[in-house]
């Protein structure tokens, strides 16, 4: 015989091609079988000679491409081919004395979870489930849903409910603070409150029904506790009488006349004049925001424990409250007379379509200053219609559409009808199609042209 020897870098090419080739030919062969699936029908009726668990049903299993067409069996893969005959239980008519469905009771309502959270009013949709199953009277014994289906459809698995109103705690207001505990010095008082309807369906929790706080009634026999400060409540806001007013300003005036004098410079002077005229101009301009100050009082008074008043420096304090303090005169807001009417945003006359708007304004003269109401609204909008000589009608518009064309098959044939197609005869439903076009005309244009 003749030896041969090969280089090894040459087999091992020579193995590398061979295990390409074998995982290009598996891969094309997998996908081929892909595209073809195994497709059943529905279980027939249960057959046998004899009444009981002894019958069979058969049900037809075929390939078909994943286009839909039928294919030989060949095609699909013979390991994933489905069963296409059971065993079943022949139910027959004396059976419905010992199978029944079996009703388990209706869970609590659970809430729709897909619906959006709204306000609760009457209460909230819902819905509960329950078990049924078909079961061997005699002992119980769970059985398939057929053999009861067989003589009864089965009961409803679940029904729509209503979940009440989460209620939250209710109480009443709370009664006056109840006399001190103690007569002279610190004690405690307390006051309290009772439910007016419980929590019910998770609402929140009742609160508190008793609040405590520390009180004095009276200071106990001492030498210190003698005398009491009392202080009042401050006065409404008010002006300064105008005697008062003008010697403050002639007070003013003079500490800048003696300001200028000790000024020698012309052009200083000159320069401080036309400011102080510049700052007036701007207070008489700004009207809107024309703050007055004022001022307001309280009583300060020392108390003997006997009810009478004595001087202030029988009260042992370290620093007196103040009695008086300036303030802001409170000021509501003032609006100007509503403006005229502006013309109607639409300009043609319809009565089909939509109306206009036209609005009105006003202007605000004094801003409000301490107080807690706000300006009205500035601006007033209402619909409105143009009409009368010399107004247009609105441009309108309408859908004109062409005539049907002929019925067409063709566009809803897959591949292989199409190749099928001039072999047999085509026939049931088609497609027809039409052009539409919206087009500017009048009422006169458009009832011609629907006629």
């Amino acid at each position: 015989g003749v030896v041969v020897s090969a280089h090894p870098s040459k087999c091992l090419e020579v193995l590398a091609l061979l295990w390409f080739a074998i995982w290009v030919a598996t891969a094309q062969s997998e996908l081929e079988t892909s595209v073809y699936l195994w497709k059943t029908g529905p279980w027939g009726r249960c057959m046998g000679d004899e009444c009981g668990p002894g019958g069979t049903q058969t049900r037809a299993i075929w390939c078909a491409h994943v286009e839909g067409w039928n294919t030989l069996f060949t095609n699909c893969k013979q390991a994933e081919r489905p069963d296409n005959q059971q065993n079943c239980f022949r139910v027959c008519a004396w059976h419905k004395e010992l199978y029944d469905w079996q009703l388990g009771s209706w869970n609590q309502c659970q809430p729709i979870l897909s619906k959006k959270a709204t306000v609760c009013v009457n209460g909230e949709e819902g819905i509960q489930r329950r078990d049924i199953i078909c079961v061997q009277k005699s002992n119980g014994v769970i059985v398939e849903d057929a053999i009861c289906e067989y003589f009864e459809p089965k009961p409803q698995l679940e029904q729509g409910c209503l979940i009440p109103c989460r209620q939250d705690c209710i109480v009443s207001d709370f009664s006056a603070w109840t006399e001190c505990s103690k007569s002279c010095g610190k004690g405690l008082s307390y006051r309290f409150r009772h439910i007016v309807a419980p929590p019910s369906y998770g609402g929140s929790a009742c609160p508190n029904l008793t609040e405590f706080q520390s009180c004095s009634s009276a200071a106990c026999a001492t030498e210190e506790n003698l005398y009491s400060l009392s202080v009042g409540s401050w006065s409404s806001c008010s002006i300064p009488h105008l005697r008062h007013v003008r010697q403050a300003r002639k007070r003013g005036k003079n500490k800048e006349k003696e300001k200028e004098k000790t000024i020698r410079d012309p052009e200083t002077r000159e320069l401080i004049k036309k400011k102080r005229n510049h700052n007036r101009q701007n207070r008489q301009e700004n009207k809107y925001w024309d703050i007055q100050i004022g001022y307001q009082t309280r009583q300060v008074m020392c108390t003997h424990r006997n009810g009478k008043t004595v001087a202030l420096s029988f009260c042992q304090q370290e620093k007196l409250p103040i009695t008086f303090q300036s303030c802001v005169i409170t000021k509501e807001c003032q609006v100007s007379e509503w403006s005229e009417w502006s013309s109607c945003s639409k300009t043609c006359f319809d009565m089909t379509s939509s109306k206009g708007y036209r609005t009105r304004t006003r202007i605000i003269k004094q801003f409000p200053i301490g107080s807690e109401s706000e300006c009205p609204n500035l601006e007033e909008t209402e619909q409105c219609v143009t009409q009368g000589d010399g107004v247009t009608a609105c441009v309108t518009y309408g859908w004109r559409t062409t005539e049907w064309t002929e019925c067409r098959i063709d566009p809803l044939l897959s591949q292989q009808d199409k190749r099928r197609g001039n072999q047999t005869s085509l026939c049931g439903g088609g497609i027809q199609t039409r052009e539409m076009y919206c087009v500017q005309a009048n009422e006169n244009l458009l009832s011609y042209l629907n006629t």
